[in-house]
């Protein structure tokens, strides 16, 4: 129970990558309304890793154990893009609410595949879209609305990590089509929500072109430049990034 008498979510986390041990600390140590129950990645190992450090009853080497276990009323999602739609649909199809990290997808097809999955289902789905919740974007929406400084057209933001991806996240066949690998990730999910509905039109910049990184043949290695890319959206870009908002 909560400190206020509410029964706690047991929650499921599906990936426990660099940002699924963030959520695996959050969901454990620092969200009182939550119970970290289970835990699933294919790598089985770090799985029961993060499990032993957050003090995690249970983990598992396969995403569909989560599913099936009874003592998890809702799951998380943050394992690479590349699997969202497939194990959304599945967590729908047995009734689990799901919290799923943004972006939805990496093709318009499967944004609608669970857009429909999950309205033929009622199942509760939230992709996450933080910012949203951010006071700084918040304030900066009531200004832009208020005509504080006119029409806005173009709207530029940068932001980095404080270190750099493993070379596994810049391939673009887990997070990303072959003309952006993370930047591509990036560019459907970055910019383009936060002050979204009309008041704002993107511009873009310049976009880089990993598609031909290998990590297998680079282990540990980065592309030059990357972690200075200035994600953009353009075009397709932002039809897309608006489409993710929407099935929200």
């Amino acid at each position: 129970m909560t400190t206020k008498g509410r029964a706690r979510l047991n929650v499921g986390l599906i990936g426990v990558g660099r940002l699924g041990r963030v959520y695996a600390r959050d969901l454990a140590t620092r969200i009182p309304s939550t119970r970290l129950t289970a835990v699933a990645d294919v790598a089985e190992d770090l799985a029961a890793e993060v499990a032993r450090e957050f003090d995690v009853p249970r983990s598992y080497g396969k995403p569909a154990d989560i599913f099936d276990d009874a003592n998890v009323d809702a799951v998380v999602i943050v394992s690479p893009t590349r699997t969202h739609c497939e194990l959304t649909q599945a967590a729908a199809a047995r009734r689990k609410p799901i919290f799923c990290e943004k972006p939805a997808a990496l093709s318009l097809e499967e944004v609608l595949a669970m857009k429909e999955t999950i309205n033929n289902t009622g199942v509760f789905f939230q992709l996450g879209f933080m910012r949203r919740f951010d006071r700084g974007y918040a304030a900066a929406k009531r200004q832009i609305e208020a005509g504080a400084i006119g029409d806005v057209v173009v709207f530029r933001a940068t932001s980095r990590d404080t270190f750099p991806p493993s070379a596994e996240y810049a391939n673009p066949k887990n997070s990303g089509h072959q003309d952006g690998g993370k930047s591509g990730d990036h560019g459907i999910q970055r910019g383009t929500d936060p002050l979204r509905g009309g008041t704002l039109r993107l511009i873009s910049g310049q976009k880089r072109d990993y598609s031909t990184f290998d990590p297998a043949h680079e282990p540990g290695s980065i592309p030059a430049g990357y972690g200075r890319t200035r994600p953009t959206a353009r075009g397709r870009r932002c039809q897309r990034s608006e489409e993710l908002g929407a099935i929200v």
